[in-house]
């Protein structure tokens, strides 16, 4: 009786092996690629990376705009790229100061050096 009852000790697994078992037996390697696509569609959707920028760039415009009657804004994105210059000026006058403004402004920014 003793060798028995050591069997069925020896023959149960503990349940987190058992689990695993389960697991591979229900995720086969398809299901897992499958899975993984279909994750990937929804995070690299290039897509909407577009279309994110031009909302992006909007809703920059109508916040400055709140503020600033004209303004241009430069700058880098996050991966250090330089992003196209966002010109606002709602007349021709506003766009001439804006300009008149911003080459006084390099001017003196040259004669600094």
């Amino acid at each position: 009786m003793k060798d028995e009852s050591n069997e069925d000790e020896s023959s149960k697994k503990p349940e987190s092996l058992s689990a695993n078992n389960d697991t591979e037996k229900y995720l086969t390697d398809a299901d897992l690629e499958s899975l993984i696509r279909e994750s990937l569609k929804h995070t690299l959707n290039v897509n909407k990376v577009v279309r994110r920028k031009k909302a992006t760039e909007k809703a920059l415009v109508n916040v400055l705009s709140e503020f600033m009657d004209a303004f241009i804004l430069l700058g880098y994105d996050t991966k250090n790229k330089a992003i196209e210059p966002i010109f606002f000026a709602k007349n021709d006058m506003q766009a001439d100061a804006l300009a008149h403004y911003m080459q006084s402004y390099f001017i003196s920014c040259m004669r600094d050096k």
